[in-house]
C-alpha cells in the first residue's frame, strides 16, 4: 500500500476501465510494512486530483479501520467509506466486530461470496461429492475451509427451512445476506445468465423476524 504502487495501480485501472475517474477505489488488506499515514495521503491526493471519488477498505478488521479513521481525523485526510469482507450463512465472523464497527461509523458493508463459494447452492453434498464442472473439482483452494461436516449438515437443515417457498438455496442465502442491517450490498459471481437473474428475482424479498429467528438458531 505504498504510495508508489497505489498510484501506479490506479493509473493502470484508469486506463483498463477506459474512464476518467473510478467512483470507489477499495485496497486490499491492510499492510502492516507501510505507514497508514502514506496509503492515506496517496488515496486523498487521488480523491483531489479527481481521480477518484471514494475510498475503501478490503478485509481489514475493525481495530485496522478505527487506526484509519483516526489517522484520517489527526491529518485531515479522506476517510474510509465502505469496508468489504467475507459474509455467509456458514461464515459469520464479521458479526462480533466488523459489523458493529461498520454501523457505528456510517460504513458501507460491502460482502463477498454471500453463497460461500457455491456450498449454498447446494451442489455439494459432501467432500467426496463434486460435480466435476464445479470450481471444488478444478482444484480451487479457498472452498476446502467451507467443506466440513458441520456445514455440510446447516446446507440440508437450511433447504429443509427453505421447504417449497419457490427459491432455490443459493437465492436464500443471498436473501439473507441482503436482509441484514448493517449490509450495504452484496457481490455475487455469475457464470451463468441465470445466476443474475436470481439475484435480482430476491433483491426486494423482505424477511420477518421470525424467518431469521429460524435461520440463526440452526
Amino acid at each position: 500500500m505504498s504510495r508508489q504502487h497505489i498510484m501506479q495501480q490506479a493509473e493502470d485501472s484508469l486506463r483498463r476501465l477506459q474512464t476518467d475517474w473510478i467512483d470507489l477505489y477499495q485496497v486490499h488488506r491492510f499492510d502492516d510494512t507501510t505507514p497508514l499515514e502514506e496509503t492515506l495521503s496517496t488515496l486523498t491526493d487521488l480523491v483531489r486530483q479527481g481521480e477518484v471519488r471514494y475510498i475503501g477498505c478490503s478485509n481489514y478488521a475493525a481495530w485496522q479501520m478505527a487506526k484509519a479513521r483516526g489517522v484520517s481525523d489527526l491529518e485531515g485526510l479522506e476517510h474510509f467509506v465502505s469496508s468489504q469482507s467475507q459474509y455467509n450463512l456458514l461464515s459469520r465472523e464479521l458479526e462480533n466486530e466488523v459489523m458493529p464497527y461498520c454501523d457505528a461509523e456510517k460504513l458501507g458493508l460491502l460482502v463477498y461470496s454471500p453463497m460461500a463459494r457455491g456450498v449454498l447452492s447446494g451442489k455439494y453434498k459432501s467432500k467426496s461429492d463434486m460435480p466435476e464442472d464445479s470450481r471444488a473439482a478444478k482444484g480451487e483452494e479457498l472452498i476446502q475451509p467451507y467443506f466440513t461436516d458441520a456445514n455440510f449438515e446447516k446446507v440440508e437443515a437450511y433447504k429443509e427451512l427453505l421447504g417449497d417457498q419457490g427459491y432455490e438455496l443459493s437465492q436464500f442465502a443471498l436473501a439473507w445476506t441482503l436482509n441484514q442491517p448493517a449490509v450495504t450490498a452484496a457481490i455475487v459471481r455469475a457464470s451463468k445468465s441465470h445466476h443474475i437473474l436470481d439475484a435480482v428475482e430476491i433483491s426486494g424479498w423482505k424477511w420477518t423476524e421470525g424467518l431469521k429467528a429460524q435461520v440463526s438458531n440452526i
